[in-house]
């Protein structure tokens, strides 16, 4: 009986949490209709939409819950009620994705934001993209990280007159943890088995110091090699832990 009282309880908790308006609005207005019965995107909590002019394009077999917005699942729950989707370009998703609460996602006409499988982005995450940015599989982000392909502004150099280029792809590769309050900013490549430490800066490719290692500082350079995170004993507590059930 507890164990029936438990399941009912949560699934009540579960149906409180969704911001049911916005998640309706968002599946139906961008997914063909058979889609959006499904409701692969679950909206928490207070989402602004600033635009909706751009595409969810799903790479994988639709189902319920694939990609949660505004989800609770840290330590801190308490949410500001700032999160905000301005959406212009694609987002496109190869599997279970989900952003954390107070979460900024940007996506320019043209740009596009490409997310593997089992991604997770915790509180206070922004994403701005204005050319394209890549996420492997296994991928997570501690709280405050900032993910940016762009300056923003040319920047020019007075000597040769030489303009820069403004925006620059970002590629995270697989089973990559990054952690709180870094920052990835435009050329930013990250091998396959790479953890980033707390309050970095990553501006350029790392892959040339191969696989299994810990970057960190600012900007940020190699720490320590033939380390990694335990991806093989979570692996399977990741994928239960981000499957939402209803």
């Amino acid at each position: 009986m507890s164990k029936l009282y438990s399941k009912i309880n949560s699934k009540i908790r579960f149906i409180l949490s969704v911001n049911w308006y916005k998640t309706l609005y968002i599946n139906f207005k961008k997914l063909p209709f058979k889609e959006a019965l499904k409701l692969p995107v679950i909206v928490f909590g207070r989402l602004k939409i600033t635009s909706l002019e751009g595409n969810f394009i799903f790479k994988t077999p639709v189902r319920f819950g694939l990609v949660g917005l505004g989800q609770k699942y840290e330590i801190f729950t308490k949410s500001k009620g700032t999160a905000e989707l301005h959406l212009l370009g694609d987002l496109e998703f190869h599997g279970r994705v989900q952003l954390g609460i107070d979460f900024k996602l940007f996506v320019h006409r043209q740009a596009k934001v490409i997310f593997g499988n089992i991604n997770s982005f915790a509180t206070d995450t922004r994403i701005i993209a204005y050319k394209k940015i890549r996420f492997g599989n296994f991928v997570q982000f501690g709280s405050e990280c900032q993910i940016i392909d762009t300056n923003f502004h040319y920047i020019k150099n007075i000597d040769t007159n030489e303009v820069y280029d403004r925006e620059s792809d970002i590629v995270v590769g697989n089973y990559n943890f990054i952690g709180a309050r870094s920052t990835l900013s435009g050329k930013t490549i990250t091998p396959d088995y790479c953890m980033v430490a707390s309050h970095s800066l990553c501006n350029k490719n790392y892959c040339k110091f191969g696989s299994h290692i810990i970057i960190g500082g600012i900007p940020a350079k190699l720490l320590k090699e033939h380390v990694t995170r335990d991806w093989h004993t979570e692996e399977k507590e990741l994928v239960t832990y981000l499957t939402l059930t209803f």
